[in-house]
């Protein structure tokens, strides 16, 4: 019977969220992003800087890391606040399903859901960037998918940690928006500020620069397009020749981590705050 109402809670989340207007728009928009810059480099714009398809993905993969972090994040954002508001908390509360397993079941079902959309999102260009582009260009795109689907994960939890501790609505998409133009923009001036007035060394830049979730995908994903990462600099180059193909795993489990530690968190907060 538990299980039953777990998976009732997961088929439910699924639902409302593949609803949602902006997960369509959020998969769609993949399409329209990979098709123009496709065009721009077919017609030789040169000076645009998109001629070759390592630079197509480059730019793609900032579009994808902006649009799955503010989707998840407010998702997640939402997860419980909304349904605290609605009264549905009340209510899922009173049946016989423990607090831990409403977080699981909803993170389940909005991973799911945003998975969903993000492989929906990359077949469209997929099939699109296939007609121009060869076979081992492709795979290095395909790659990309499980990157993102790992990073929405990251943001998924972390969405859901706001959302346990807002206290409305309001707020939680607040403490969303700030949280994202920290990760985007904020977060690397402070970083590039420190690095200058410290003169911090290669090590150092790269351990503060994984410190946030959205580099950490950045870094992944460039990796999976060119292993020596010269797209990043000097701090690339040297955390491509000193950790070698282990990096791919070692980014990968940060994330995971990062996703780890703030479901926990969600989840002893969820259980300890009387939220109703």
């Amino acid at each position: 019977m538990k299980l039953e109402k777990i998976w009732n809670l997961i088929v439910g989340e699924l639902n409302n969220t593949l609803k949602n207007r902006w997960v369509i728009l959020y998969s769609l928009s993949y399409f329209l992003v990979g098709e123009g810059l496709t065009q721009f480099s077919l017609l030789g714009v040169s000076n645009l800087g998109l001629e070759a398809v390592g630079r197509i993905m480059a730019t793609l993969i900032n579009v994808i890391l902006y649009l799955t972090s503010i989707l998840s994040l407010i998702l997640g954002g939402l997860s419980i606040i909304s349904e605290k508001e609605s009264g549905i908390l009340e209510w899922l509360c009173s049946e016989p399903i423990s607090k831990s397993e409403i977080i699981i079941s909803k993170f389940i079902g909005l991973l799911i859901s945003i998975s969903t959309a993000t492989i929906l999102g990359f077949g469209l260009i997929g099939w699109f960037l296939a007609i121009y582009f060869p076979l081992n260009d492709m795979i290095k795109y395909v790659m990309l998918i499980p990157a993102t689907v790992i990073f929405s994960t990251t943001c998924i939890a972390i969405g859901m940690l706001i959302s346990v501790i807002s206290r409305n609505k309001l707020e939680a998409f607040g403490l969303v928006f700030i949280l994202w133009i920290t990760m985007i923009f904020i977060y690397d001036l402070v970083l590039m500020g420190l690095t200058i007035s410290l003169d911090l060394n290669e090590q150092l830049v790269f351990a503060f620069t994984v410190l946030n979730p959205f580099e950490t995908s950045r870094i992944l994903m460039m990796y999976i397009i060119d292993p020596t990462l010269t797209f990043l600099g000097s701090t690339g180059i040297y955390t491509a020749r000193d950790l070698g193909s282990g990096l791919f795993f070692i980014l990968i489990i940060i994330l995971i981590l990062y996703a780890i530690i703030a479901l926990l968190l969600a989840t002893f907060i969820f259980i300890k705050r009387d939220i109703i």
